[in-house]
């Protein structure tokens, strides 16, 4: 979980555990530059995004065996 903080630190998101999944979701406004790295983030530590939501989820358990 620190790991996942860590990956976005210094980005308006918030990370947090819910129902048994990890998610990561903005809090303000980004510029392209701060977006393209939350995106990309996202994307190599496995989250896909819950557009219900409007945030990227990664089950639980997939982030501990990680």
């Amino acid at each position: 979980m620190e790991e996942v903080r860590r990956e976005f630190s210094g980005l308006p998101v918030y990370v947090g555990v819910e129902e048994g999944y990890v998610y990561v979701k903005r809090t303000a406004p980004m510029d392209k530059r701060q977006f393209r790295k939350y995106t990309e983030a996202c994307r190599r530590l496995g989250f896909r995004f819950d557009r219900r939501e409007e945030r990227w989820i990664k089950p639980l358990e997939e982030l501990k065996a990680a």
